[in-house]
């Protein structure tokens, strides 16, 4: 997903003491950051209708965050996109929803990407009542069926789209799927439309790029560490002792993690040969941090390592998705709701038929500029050259040595 990637650098990997309550003991199942320890935050995006709940996720010290979001239900009772860990802390604030809205009465599995799918047992466990449904085609290595993979046994697929479906939230959602195979299983996610708020709900296919660290980065001490390691130009500032836990400290750390969790390795650092935890920044890296900032950007990894696999069935996908009048996007990592609509979403799919973005709608575009009293998002894809040459590198490869997939499937 858009989190995955590495960093070098710090204690992150060496987890720390956890409070109980945010103790994950089941960190082990897919061992990345951080471990043991997950802080969670809660944000009400749409007031009284729609919830983030959001943890951090990542390797080494490289974390971003990663987002639950909770719908409230005309009929009364939750919705549940994506979820997390069910810790003591991440329960407690879903039982605080479920007080003063109703039951989680549904758990949707999105996306078969393992970093979200690795919680989908263990959260569902805690809502024994509740309908669960995942995305179909979900896959392992080793090859294992999905109640080796934790899913409980009421785990029901997802239809590849609501057209002709009797699902049990019909009336208030439409959903879609993009399916594209990779060799060793598919890239396989789940566009949902909620009627009521207009809100179109995204696992990794879109993403705003905020200019600051989220809360949930700043939640915990550890994860501060992380921000205020990676903000160093060489290591060797202060010193060599801790940078200050300034508001510029946190920022710089926060767009240095952004670039290695979009890019794996952007062009303006290099590692240090003798001291391999250590990095040297050159003074290009907010150029390449203003190719991603505050844009509406289909993630350099997603497009060029996933959508690039299959351009065709990702253009009927985006034709599909774009019909539905939304007016704001919730992706499951970095800034939501990103006010945006249907043209905002062809736009940033444009590259895919190498065609021009399409000419503005006027109405769309007034609509938009109402919606959440924000102007309509620029829209983002023109990266540096030097920040794609990995990833770039990555998909020949994979193309090469036949790991992408044979064909298209809808």
């Amino acid at each position: 997903g858009a989190a995955g990637a590495a960093g070098g650098g710090v204690g992150a990997a060496a987890a720390p003491r956890a409070a109980p309550e945010r103790r994950w003991g089941l960190w082990p199942a897919l061992p990345l950051q951080p471990g043991g320890s997950r802080a969670t935050t809660l944000e009400e995006l749409v007031p009284g209708k729609i919830w983030a709940l959001e943890q951090l996720q990542g390797t080494l010290d490289v974390l971003v965050n990663s987002r639950m979001t909770v719908v409230k239900l005309q009929g009364g009772g939750l919705f549940c996109f994506c979820p997390l860990a069910p810790t003591q802390e991440l329960m407690g604030l879903m039982r605080g929803l479920e007080s003063a809205h109703g039951p989680v009465r549904h758990i949707v599995l999105p996306t078969t990407a393992v970093e979200h799918k690795v919680f989908l047992g263990p959260f569902a466990r805690q809502f024994p009542e509740a309908d669960v449904w995942a995305a179909p085609l979900q896959w392992s290595v080793p090859p294992l069926p999905n109640r080796f993979l934790g899913f409980p046994a009421r785990t029901q697929d997802l239809p590849a789209s609501s057209e002709g479906a009797d699902l049990p939230w019909g009336s208030e959602f439409e959903h879609a799927s993009v399916n594209i195979p990779l060799g060793i299983g598919p890239f396989y996610e789940v566009a949902f439309f909620h009627r009521p708020t207009g809100a179109l709900l995204v696992v990794d296919a879109v993403v705003r790029v905020p200019k600051d660290p989220p809360p949930v980065n700043l939640a915990a001490a550890e994860s501060v560490d992380c921000l205020l390691f990676r903000a160093r130009r060489d290591g060797q500032e202060n010193g060599g002792s801790p940078l200050e836990p300034s508001a510029g400290n946190l920022r710089t750390g926060w767009q240095k993690t952004v670039l290695f969790s979009l890019f794996f390795q952007p062009r303006s650092v290099k590692p240090v040969l003798s001291d391999p935890g250590f990095l040297v920044w050159d003074d290009t890296w907010e150029e390449s941090f203003a190719t991603v900032e505050d844009l509406l950007l289909v993630p350099p990894i997603v497009r060029t390592l996933v959508f690039s696999k299959g351009p065709g069935v990702v253009q009927a996908w985006v034709d599909t998705v774009a019909q539905w009048p939304f007016r704001k996007v919730i992706p499951a990592h970095f800034s939501a709701p990103i006010a945006a609509g249907p043209e905002d979403f062809r736009k940033v799919f444009a590259y895919v038929a190498g065609a021009p973005a399409p000419a503005p709608n006027l109405l769309d575009a007034l609509v938009g500029s109402l919606q959440l009293g924000a102007p309509r998002p620029k829209v983002g894809g023109k990266f540096l050259e030097g920040d794609m040459e990995l990833l770039r590198g990555i998909s020949s490869f994979v193309d090469s040595v036949g790991l992408s997939g044979s064909g298209e499937t809808s």
